[in-house]
This record gives C-alpha cells, sequence and structure tokens, in this order.
C-alpha cells in the first residue's frame, strides 16, 4: 500500500504536464503565427490660414451705353482683400474694389455734356484651388457683390437763341445694385508670407440707368474684363482656432 500511492501520484503529475507542456507550445507557436497588427497612418489637418492682399490694375467696358455715345471703355482698379483658407483645396473671403468705368459724351441742341463714371464693390469670394504648394497658389475664383456706381457730369448747356451759354457740372452716386464675378488668380511665395498675387475676371454689373441724384442717368448693366496684379501676405493662425 505504501509503493501504491506515491506511483500514483507519480503517473498523475506526469500525465498533467505533459498536457501543460503541449498546450504551452501550442499556443506558442498560435502566437508567432499571427501578425502584428500595422500601425496606423495619421494624416496631419491642413494648417488655417489667412490671406491678406492689396491689387492695382485696370478694367476695360464691354458693350454700349443705355443712353450716351461711350468714349472711353478702360479705368483703374485698386482694391484690398481678405481671405480665410482652413484648406488646402479652397478659401473664401471678403474684397473691396474702386474702378473707373469709362466716359460717356452727350451731344444736341441743347449743349455738350461729358460723363465720368466709376463703381465701388464690396464682393464676396470663393477661391477652389487647382495647384496649391508652398510657392505656388492657382485657381478659380467665383461670388457675388454688391455695387455703388457715381456719376459726374460737365458741359456746356445752350438753351437757346438769344440765351448765353451755361457751365454744367454735377455728381451724384447710387443705391446698391448686384454684382457677380467670375476668374482666374495665382500666388506666387517670396518668402517670410509675403507673396506676389495676379488675377484676371470677368464682371456683370446690375447697375441701374435711372437718373442718379438729379444729376444724370445710371450706367446699367455693364460687363468688365479685368486684370490686377499685387503684394500679399500670409499668416498661419492654426494655434488660435484648433
Amino acid at each position: 500500500m505504501r509503493e501504491r500511492v506515491p506511483r500514483r501520484f507519480r503517473a498523475q503529475f506526469a500525465a498533467i504536464s505533459a498536457v501543460f507542456g503541449i498546450t504551452t507550445l501550442l499556443a506558442s507557436r498560435a502566437a508567432v503565427a499571427v501578425d502584428p497588427p500595422p500601425p496606423r497612418t495619421v494624416t496631419p489637418a491642413d494648417p488655417v490660414k489667412i490671406d491678406l492682399g492689396l491689387h492695382l490694375g485696370g478694367v476695360h467696358r464691354l458693350g454700349d451705353a443705355p443712353a450716351f455715345a461711350i468714349t472711353d471703355r478702360a479705368g483703374v482698379s485698386f482694391g484690398a482683400s481678405a481671405f480665410v483658407a482652413p484648406s488646402r483645396r479652397f478659401s473664401f473671403g471678403l474684397a473691396f474694389e474702386h474702378a473707373g468705368l469709362g466716359g460717356e459724351k452727350s451731344e444736341g441742341d441743347g449743349g455738350s455734356l461729358t460723363f465720368t463714371r466709376d463703381v465701388n464693390v464690396l464682393w464676396a469670394g470663393l477661391r477652389a484651388y487647382v495647384i496649391n504648394t508652398d510657392a505656388v497658389q492657382l485657381g478659380f475664383l467665383i461670388g457675388p457683390g454688391i455695387a455703388w456706381q457715381g456719376v459726374r457730369a460737365d458741359g456746356l448747356v445752350t438753351p437757346g437763341i438769344g440765351v448765353l451759354p451755361s457751365v454744367y457740372s454735377c455728381a451724384g452716386s447710387d443705391s446698391a445694385n448686384i454684382a457677380l464675378r467670375a476668374g482666374i488668380g495665382a500666388r506666387i511665395a517670396f518668402g517670410s508670407g509675403f507673396s506676389f498675387l495676379a488675377d484676371a475676371s470677368f464682371d456683370s454689373l446690375r447697375l441701374s440707368s435711372d437718373v442718379i441724384g438729379d444729376c444724370a442717368p445710371g450706367a446699367g448693366t455693364v460687363s468688365l474684363i479685368g486684370a490686377r496684379a499685387g503684394f500679399g501676405y500670409t499668416f498661419d493662425v492654426t494655434s488660435y482656432v484648433r
């Protein structure tokens, strides 16, 4: 009896040890066979930037005037812009521009008058970029605007026989009207945030042809093609908005 008990325990212990060893071996092989998961790639978010610009250029008036003959179709334009770029694909913002609309002239039995026209426009724009690197940006621009036209009339009025001619001069400005713009633009970086700007656009200004301030008729609907160049400054505001 004293010899059977130890032998039985030794046999059970040996069987348990064998099973445990086989289980451990299989588990280790299974762990080696499973590939570790691939590392996760985190794409950094696009920086948020603000683009400021100053522009100088010219516009050319297309078509005819509703009342008088056009004598000068060219005008100088200048303005400033501020755009926010939350992504490398697009930016949005505002631009203000003043542009000359050339001149018109009226001649007849009652005298001769010349009209000088201009317009101020506040544009809301969306820029979509087809090329956007640290050195070069190239894209399209589209947006609506609010336009205020102005006119100045100068000339000589001849009421009739026996009445001396008189000098006539007046100026007036109109209320807001709708405008639309489409164009292309480019930015070439100099470094330290500064850049060279260039753009070209087609503008449709839905101006009134009614008399402005008891002075002269408005310009009516005006179509313009324009080109501008200037300088800009870009700075990163990501740390303030994220």
